[in-house]
């Protein structure tokens, strides 16, 4: 293998985006802290049962910051995404907690 090859796929690997094999799934919030203090946000900390078809169902801890009229529950289902034959790849789709 040449040095530019070399140079190539090291970049590559620096580059690309981790989760880009992932399987679409949901993920089930299992607990969530309450937010602190009186600003709009908050630091917030999930646990999520992730699970999408072909991929080994997964639980996964998540710290976010996140608006507090926004604030996820309990229970709620949210899109994710799970790399398979990487149980601790899971990726929330944060975004789904404004709607």
């Amino acid at each position: 293998m040449s040095e530019g090859e070399t140079a190539t796929g090291w970049l590559k690997k620096f580059f690309s985006d981790p989760m880009a094999d992932s399987v679409r799934g949901t993920a089930t919030i299992l607990s969530v802290t309450d937010p602190v203090g009186r600003a709009p946000f908050s630091k917030c900390l999930l646990e999520v049962a992730a699970e999408a078809k072909g991929v080994e169902p997964q639980t996964a801890r998540f710290e976010a910051v996140l608006r507090r009229k926004h604030w996820p529950r309990v229970g709620m289902v949210v899109p994710a995404r799970l790399l398979p034959g990487r149980p601790d790849m899971v990726s929330l789709d944060l975004e789904a907690f404004r709607r």
